[in-house]
């Protein structure tokens, strides 16, 4: 649990939310979201905990973040 929760039951409804290209890149590679997410009032945006297991992260992503895909 975050120390700061993020307010998600206070956000206008109306407002469209958009996953951010990097967070999308992550989920894509096969990472969690381990938990809700927490304000961070330095950047006025929400914080997630996430894991990226190596040995789980597709092929394709290894090769790109790892140095000789192995």
């Amino acid at each position: 649990m975050p120390h700061l929760p993020f307010p998600l039951h206070e956000q206008d409804s109306a407002f469209k939310v958009e996953v951010p290209p990097l967070l999308k890149g992550y989920l894509k590679s096969g990472a969690w979201i381990c938990g809700e997410p927490a304000w961070d009032p330095d950047f006025h945006c929400a914080d997630l905990l996430l894991l990226l297991s190596l040995s789980r992260m597709e092929e394709r992503y290894a090769r790109r973040y790892l140095k000789n895909g192995d």
